[in-house]
Protein backbone atom coordinates (compact mmCIF):
# COMPACT_ATOMS: atom_id res chain seq x y z
CA UNK A 1 0.00 0.00 0.00
CA UNK A 2 1.53 3.60 -0.98
CA UNK A 3 1.70 6.48 2.04
CA UNK A 4 -1.25 7.96 0.84
CA UNK A 5 -3.31 4.46 1.36
CA UNK A 6 -2.22 4.22 4.50
CA UNK A 7 -2.62 7.63 5.18
CA UNK A 8 -6.01 7.02 3.74
CA UNK A 9 -6.62 4.07 5.44
CA UNK A 10 -5.67 5.57 8.99
CA UNK A 11 -7.73 8.44 8.72
CA UNK A 12 -10.76 5.87 8.44
CA UNK A 13 -9.93 4.01 11.17
CA UNK A 14 -10.16 7.56 13.45
CA UNK A 15 -12.62 8.35 11.39
CA UNK A 16 -14.32 4.93 12.83
CA UNK A 17 -13.03 5.20 16.33
CA UNK A 18 -15.19 9.16 16.67
CA UNK A 19 -18.41 7.10 15.16
CA UNK A 20 -18.18 4.51 17.82
CA UNK A 21 -17.62 6.77 20.64
CA UNK A 22 -20.39 9.27 18.96
CA UNK A 23 -22.78 6.52 18.89
CA UNK A 24 -22.66 5.78 22.64
CA UNK A 25 -22.62 9.72 22.96
CA UNK A 26 -19.16 10.20 24.74
CA UNK A 27 -18.63 13.45 21.91
CA UNK A 28 -18.72 17.24 23.30
CA UNK A 29 -19.21 19.88 20.56
CA UNK A 30 -16.56 22.35 19.86
CA UNK A 31 -16.44 25.24 17.69
CA UNK A 32 -13.89 23.01 15.46
CA UNK A 33 -16.15 19.63 15.44
CA UNK A 34 -16.87 16.77 17.58
CA UNK A 35 -14.41 15.82 19.87
CA UNK A 36 -13.97 12.04 21.52
CA UNK A 37 -14.75 12.22 25.48
CA UNK A 38 -12.57 10.22 26.86
CA UNK A 39 -13.68 10.95 30.48
CA UNK A 40 -16.91 10.05 29.40
CA UNK A 41 -15.76 6.61 28.04
CA UNK A 42 -13.71 6.25 30.95
CA UNK A 43 -16.56 6.83 33.66
CA UNK A 44 -18.64 4.10 31.55
CA UNK A 45 -15.51 1.58 31.80
CA UNK A 46 -15.64 2.46 36.21
CA UNK A 47 -19.95 1.89 36.03
CA UNK A 48 -19.43 -1.60 34.22
CA UNK A 49 -17.94 -2.97 37.31
CA UNK A 50 -20.40 -1.46 39.46
CA UNK A 51 -22.96 -4.56 41.48
CA UNK A 52 -20.09 -7.00 40.14
CA UNK A 53 -18.25 -7.09 43.27
CA UNK A 54 -16.50 -10.44 43.78
CA UNK A 55 -16.63 -11.85 47.33
CA UNK A 56 -14.83 -15.01 47.28
CA UNK A 57 -13.45 -17.21 44.58
CA UNK A 58 -16.97 -18.89 44.00
CA UNK A 59 -17.59 -15.77 42.36
CA UNK A 60 -14.43 -14.03 40.73
CA UNK A 61 -15.40 -15.33 37.42
CA UNK A 62 -19.07 -14.16 37.62
CA UNK A 63 -17.88 -10.71 38.79
CA UNK A 64 -15.31 -10.27 36.46
CA UNK A 65 -15.47 -8.41 32.96
CA UNK A 66 -12.54 -10.08 30.40
CA UNK A 67 -11.28 -7.45 27.76
CA UNK A 68 -13.61 -8.33 25.10
CA UNK A 69 -16.55 -8.11 27.93
CA UNK A 70 -15.54 -4.58 29.18
CA UNK A 71 -15.45 -3.13 25.68
CA UNK A 72 -19.34 -4.22 25.00
CA UNK A 73 -20.18 -2.56 28.19
CA UNK A 74 -18.67 0.20 27.45
CA UNK A 75 -19.26 0.34 23.62
CA UNK A 76 -22.31 -1.74 22.86
CA UNK A 77 -22.61 -0.20 19.58
CA UNK A 78 -19.00 -0.41 18.42
CA UNK A 79 -17.22 -2.37 15.68
CA UNK A 80 -17.07 -6.10 16.56
CA UNK A 81 -19.45 -5.42 20.03
CA UNK A 82 -21.99 -7.81 18.08
CA UNK A 83 -19.56 -10.93 19.06
CA UNK A 84 -18.64 -11.68 15.74
CA UNK A 85 -15.48 -9.27 15.22
CA UNK A 86 -13.96 -11.86 12.46
CA UNK A 87 -16.85 -10.65 9.89
CA UNK A 88 -15.29 -6.88 10.77
CA UNK A 89 -13.20 -4.97 7.08
CA UNK A 90 -9.97 -4.34 7.73
CA UNK A 91 -10.79 -0.25 9.21
CA UNK A 92 -13.43 -2.03 11.63
CA UNK A 93 -11.33 -4.31 13.02
CA UNK A 94 -8.52 -1.69 13.34
CA UNK A 95 -11.09 0.46 14.95
CA UNK A 96 -12.02 -2.27 17.45
CA UNK A 97 -8.71 -3.46 18.23
CA UNK A 98 -8.00 0.18 19.56
CA UNK A 99 -11.05 0.75 21.20
CA UNK A 100 -10.88 -2.76 23.11
CA UNK A 101 -7.17 -2.34 24.08
CA UNK A 102 -7.97 1.77 25.58
CA UNK A 103 -10.85 0.18 27.49
CA UNK A 104 -8.62 -2.38 28.97
CA UNK A 105 -6.09 -0.25 29.72
CA UNK A 106 -8.39 1.43 32.28
CA UNK A 107 -8.08 -1.47 34.28
CA UNK A 108 -4.48 -1.30 35.27
CA UNK A 109 -4.32 -2.80 38.72
CA UNK A 110 -0.98 -0.43 39.83
CA UNK A 111 -1.71 2.37 41.71
CA UNK A 112 -1.86 4.46 39.17
CA UNK A 113 -4.28 2.38 36.95
CA UNK A 114 -6.95 4.43 36.37
CA UNK A 115 -10.00 2.92 37.87
CA UNK A 116 -7.65 2.32 40.65
CA UNK A 117 -7.57 5.15 41.45
CA UNK A 118 -11.15 6.43 41.30
CA UNK A 119 -11.75 3.57 43.86
CA UNK A 120 -9.42 5.20 45.65
CA UNK A 121 -10.02 8.83 45.23
CA UNK A 122 -13.83 7.75 46.17
CA UNK A 123 -12.88 6.41 49.64
CA UNK A 124 -13.43 2.65 48.26
CA UNK A 125 -11.78 -0.47 50.28
CA UNK A 126 -12.75 -1.97 47.37
CA UNK A 127 -9.13 -3.06 45.05
CA UNK A 128 -8.94 -3.91 41.21
CA UNK A 129 -7.40 -7.33 40.58
CA UNK A 130 -6.42 -8.57 37.34
CA UNK A 131 -6.48 -12.61 37.53
CA UNK A 132 -7.02 -15.80 34.90
CA UNK A 133 -10.88 -16.25 35.00
CA UNK A 134 -12.73 -19.55 33.16
CA UNK A 135 -15.09 -18.65 30.06
CA UNK A 136 -16.44 -21.84 29.17
CA UNK A 137 -13.48 -24.44 28.89
CA UNK A 138 -10.65 -21.71 28.53
CA UNK A 139 -8.72 -19.41 31.01
CA UNK A 140 -9.04 -15.70 29.41
CA UNK A 141 -7.28 -12.69 31.64
CA UNK A 142 -10.11 -11.00 33.81
CA UNK A 143 -10.27 -7.95 35.68
CA UNK A 144 -12.70 -7.74 38.92
CA UNK A 145 -13.17 -5.40 42.20
CA UNK A 146 -13.06 -7.01 45.73
CA UNK A 147 -12.85 -6.09 49.40
CA UNK A 148 -12.16 -10.04 50.09
CA UNK A 149 -8.99 -10.46 51.79
CA UNK A 150 -7.78 -14.32 50.15
CA UNK A 151 -8.42 -12.59 46.44
CA UNK A 152 -6.46 -9.43 47.51
CA UNK A 153 -3.47 -11.36 48.65
CA UNK A 154 -3.59 -13.96 46.16
CA UNK A 155 -4.66 -11.55 43.08
CA UNK A 156 -3.02 -8.45 44.34
CA UNK A 157 -0.43 -8.88 46.59
CA UNK A 158 1.44 -11.94 45.57
CA UNK A 159 2.05 -10.98 42.22
CA UNK A 160 3.98 -8.40 43.47
CA UNK A 161 6.25 -9.73 45.46
CA UNK A 162 6.64 -12.70 43.40
CA UNK A 163 8.02 -9.81 40.62
CA UNK A 164 10.46 -9.17 43.10
CA UNK A 165 11.80 -12.25 44.10
CA UNK A 166 12.35 -12.75 40.00
CA UNK A 167 13.93 -9.16 39.94
CA UNK A 168 16.23 -10.50 43.21
CA UNK A 169 16.78 -14.23 41.13
CA UNK A 170 17.82 -11.54 37.75
CA UNK A 171 20.39 -9.62 39.82
CA UNK A 172 22.02 -12.23 41.59
CA UNK A 173 22.56 -14.15 37.77
CA UNK A 174 23.73 -10.80 36.82
CA UNK A 175 25.94 -10.28 39.91
CA UNK A 176 27.46 -13.84 38.76
CA UNK A 177 27.79 -12.80 35.25
CA UNK A 178 30.15 -9.96 36.51
CA UNK A 179 32.16 -11.39 39.33
CA UNK A 180 32.94 -14.44 37.13
CA UNK A 181 34.60 -12.31 34.82
CA UNK A 182 35.97 -9.79 37.16
CA UNK A 183 36.50 -11.14 40.22
CA UNK A 184 38.63 -8.78 41.70
CA UNK A 185 35.47 -6.50 41.67
CA UNK A 186 33.87 -8.40 44.37
CA UNK A 187 34.19 -6.02 47.32
CA UNK A 188 33.14 -2.79 45.29
CA UNK A 189 30.36 -5.11 43.89
CA UNK A 190 28.90 -6.05 46.96
CA UNK A 191 29.31 -2.60 48.51
CA UNK A 192 26.95 -1.19 45.68
CA UNK A 193 24.63 -4.47 46.38
CA UNK A 194 24.87 -3.60 50.18
CA UNK A 195 23.10 0.28 49.22
CA UNK A 196 20.92 -1.52 46.75
CA UNK A 197 19.40 -3.81 49.02
CA UNK A 198 19.34 -0.78 52.21
CA UNK A 199 17.30 1.11 49.78
CA UNK A 200 15.33 -0.92 48.40
CA UNK A 201 14.05 -1.96 52.24
CA UNK A 202 13.43 1.55 53.39
CA UNK A 203 10.96 1.68 49.90
CA UNK A 204 9.19 -1.69 51.08
CA UNK A 205 6.24 -1.19 53.14
CA UNK A 206 7.02 -1.85 57.22
CA UNK A 207 4.28 -3.47 59.70
CA UNK A 208 2.42 -1.30 61.55
CA UNK A 209 3.84 -1.30 65.10
CA UNK A 210 0.65 -2.64 67.52
CA UNK A 211 0.71 -0.90 71.20
CA UNK A 212 1.44 -3.97 72.72
CA UNK A 213 4.71 -4.61 71.05
CA UNK A 214 5.41 -0.97 71.58
CA UNK A 215 5.18 -1.63 75.07
CA UNK A 216 6.96 -4.57 75.21
CA UNK A 217 10.04 -2.94 73.24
Amino acid sequence: MSDLGQQSSQEEVESRITAAYAAEGYVVETEDGIRRDVRARNDAALAAFKGREATSKLDKAKASLTPGELYQHVFPSGPGADGDPEQLDAEDRAAYERLKRDCWALTLPRPEGWIQRQLASAGSTSVLCRAKVMRGADPVVGAYVTNDPILIIEDSVSGQIEGLVRKADNLRRHMDMVLGRHPELQQRVFAELGRGIKRTAAALPAPARTPEAATRS
